[in-house]
């Protein structure tokens, strides 16, 4: 049996890449220029190993998961769909986050925004459709059975206030500057 992107959680099928599937990687981005092998004039590493990250193309998320052969299609340790990046190449591909930036300005393109951006749309279209369900000739009780298991509308992050008036002043007017 196969399952669809984003019905299952990620993290309970994902396994460890081995050592090897890590050079070869590595070695690979050395080749095509995306990682400096050393400084120059030097024999010292240009990026510490510490500071590498690997990261699946495409992003385990939007990957189908056989559960027969137990692995995703593509396979997750497949060299081929691994690349080696820098801490700061791969925070931008996964998160947003722009090499030296203090905060993430957006997350649009980038893995973890792409696949939020999925799950809205998934759920705002299983809405709809229980909804025009509903309106085709459910009864009221069976709309809100269908609506049960869907995912809660969007919540206000703050809430509503009043904004405050400007009293005026005993005279009738306001003052104004200080």
């Amino acid at each position: 049996m196969i399952l669809e992107p984003g019905t299952f959680r990620v993290g309970d099928y994902r396994k460890a890449i081995p050592t090897l599937v890590k050079l070869q990687c590595l070695l690979v981005a050395i080749a095509k220029g995306t990682i400096p092998h050393q400084k120059p004039r030097t024999f010292e590493p240009a990026v510490e190993a510490e500071r590498l990250r690997f990261d699946h193309r495409p992003p385990l998320e939007s990957r189908p998961y056989d559960t027969e052969a137990g692995d995703f299609i593509p396979p997750q340790n497949d060299p081929a769909h691994i690349e080696a990046l820098t801490d700061e190449q791969h925070d931008f591909r996964t998160f947003g986050r722009k090499a030296g930036a203090e905060i993430t300005v957006t997350t649009r393109g980038s893995d973890t925004g792409e696949a939020a951006r999925i799950r809205n749309i998934k759920d705002s279209t299983a809405r709809h459709e229980a909804i025009m369900a509903a309106k085709a000739g459910l009864a009221n009780n069976d709309m809100a059975a269908v609506l049960e298991g869907l995912a809660p509308a969007a919540k206000r992050q703050w809430p509503k206030q009043t904004i405050p008036s400007r009293p005026f002043n005993s005279k009738g007017k306001r003052k104004f500057g200080r």
